[in-house]
């Protein structure tokens, strides 16, 4: 039977695209439309997320779809959204921004709709834009695919209703659920700092509730909910999931993508916060100290062009190596290029990137016997993209190792063979069904096992938090007895 306090919650949208494609307009129109304004604020406040009703069903919109945040959640592994609409100009048909934003949905796996929009524009052509989207292995609906497009014109309100109807029915698909009496979590979407009201952060709620006075702890920071809002800027006392609030009171500012937690203790969440930033600065400390460097030469048809790519490239960051530009210059790509990017092969594959120039053919026999790698491209997004996916080939694989809770072994019930079942208490963070643990006897780690299933209150469970009693199916670990601590860890393979 399923637990009382599961409930259904609504769906969280973010609406991406390329720059002007009518992102903003669409937003506005979807809001001014289905947002009741009231004296606390009206529709006009600006706090990164908004709630609509439509249909008496609500809907959560982030209308940051630009924002650093969702590239800060996807690298974190959550799920900052659970549909999303692209915004594509029907004129202008896909755009650098329109193919980034494919990749992001895709990265993120979550269903997503297309907005054709701007059909209103005499120039507006959906077939050409179908097609563009079939080359980019996207298939809509009527073109041997699943993926929903609608023919809208955010500016005049026109089909704006069938998108909210397409995005209502993939909701009820999802059938997104919540457990209103967890501890509230979710994502930092924003985060300010002023004179009057000091450190605050809109937050968007994935499960739980969050209640006035309770402590939270994001990335380190925390605040006593004192004064929570809703988006409208009303103080309310209460929110649940899908519930797009802002907290004041952080003694610092939150980072931005930040995974949020409410604790009901102080001193739980003053541990949390401490272990948050201890966890940090471990992490940077071994980025810094994993991180290799990956030389790169170019060449283009001209300076400006040459500037235009070297400026691109040096806005991309990565989480395991280090792009530098040890050359470049203008014209073909020639043998002596070849050796300039060559003589800096240290551990890894050097790189050429060539943009709108050709490579010689004394040039081409070089990078074959020095092996250099060289890619050449007219469109700049694609000498990027094509830079990032041979990172991914050339750059050695890293593991992330997270560590979720500490379990203290009560009882060992059963353990024949590696596997069994032992019993414990929570003593930090959470134990988490499908997770590895390190068996920890007086501080040194003497085997290594997996959770199989949990079980607390006699109920199985996905999860335990702090404190609490439970009962652990454990498989390949050989060795546990009462006194044993289980360190609990989500070990995952770092992107580039």
């Amino acid at each position: 039977m399923a637990s009382q306090s599961m409930q259904t919650r609504s769906p969280v949208i973010v609406v991406m695209g390329h720059i002007d494609h009518g992102k903003t307009t669409l937003l506005d129109t979807i809001r001014k439309a289905n947002v009741v304004a009231r004296e606390a604020g009206g529709i006009t406040q600006h706090v990164g997320a908004y709630e609509i009703e439509w249909n008496g069903k609500k809907m959560t919109f982030l209308d940051t779809p630009g924002h650093e945040a969702f590239k800060a959640i996807r690298e974190r592994g959550a799920k900052v959204a659970d549909i999303a609409i692209l915004v594509v100009a029907a004129e202008d048909s896909l755009k650098p921004q329109s193919i980034e934003a494919l990749h992001a949905i895709h990265e993120a796996n979550i269903p997503f709709v297309i907005a054709a929009n701007k059909i209103d524009k005499p120039e507006a052509n959906v077939d050409r834009l179908k097609k563009d989207l079939s080359e980019h292995n996207v298939f809509v609906e009527g073109w041997g695919g699943q993926v929903p497009i609608v023919e809208v014109s955010a500016k005049q309100n026109t089909n704006v209703d069938t998108l909210l109807e397409i995005v209502e029915l993939m909701a009820e698909f999802g059938e997104y659920k919540t457990d209103t009496s967890a501890p509230a979590s979710g994502v930092v979407i924003e985060s300010t700092l002023d004179a009057r009201r000091g450190a605050s952060s809109t937050l968007v709620l994935q499960d739980g509730t969050l209640r006035e006075g309770d402590f939270v702890v994001a990335g380190g920071s925390i605040a006593k909910a004192r004064l929570i809002e809703s988006f409208l800027g009303e103080r309310i006392t209460e929110a649940t999931a899908s519930t797009p609030v802002r907290v004041i009171g952080f003694d610092k500012v939150p980072p931005v993508g930040a995974v949020f937690r409410a604790y009901t203790d102080k001193k739980e969440a003053e541990d949390a916060a401490k272990n948050t930033l201890v966890a940090q600065t471990r992490d940077v400390r071994e980025l810094a100290i994993d991180k290799v460097t990956l030389p790169v030469y170019l060449k283009a048809d001209a300076v400006g062009s040459l500037e235009a790519l070297e400026s691109e490239i040096g806005k991309l960051e990565f989480n395991t190596v280090q792009l530098k530009i040890v050359g470049g210059g203008v014209g073909a790509v020639n043998e002596s290029d070849i050796k300039a990017v060559a003589n800096e092969k240290k551990a890894i594959e050097p790189i050429l990137l060539a943009f709108n120039v050709k490579v010689s053919a004394d040039g081409a026999s070089a990078a074959e016997r020095y092996g250099v790698r060289v890619g050449t491209f007219t469109i700049i997004y694609e000498a990027l993209d094509w830079l990032k996916a041979a990172l991914a080939e050339i750059v050695p694989k890293q593991m992330a190792r997270e560590e979720l809770g500490r379990l203290d072994v009560l009882r060992v019930f059963r353990l024949e063979r590696g596997s069994g079942v032992v019993g414990g208490k929570v003593a930090s963070g959470d134990v988490v069904k499908g997770k590895a643990f390190d068996v920890e006897r007086n501080g040194k780690v003497i085997a290594k096992g997996m959770i199989d299933g949990l079980e607390s209150s006699k109920e199985k469970v996905e999860l335990v938090h702090k404190g609490s009693l439970c009962g652990l199916a454990v498989s390949g670990a050989r060795d546990i007895i009462a006194g044993d601590v289980l360190v609990v860890f989500d070990e995952k393979e770092m992107s580039v």
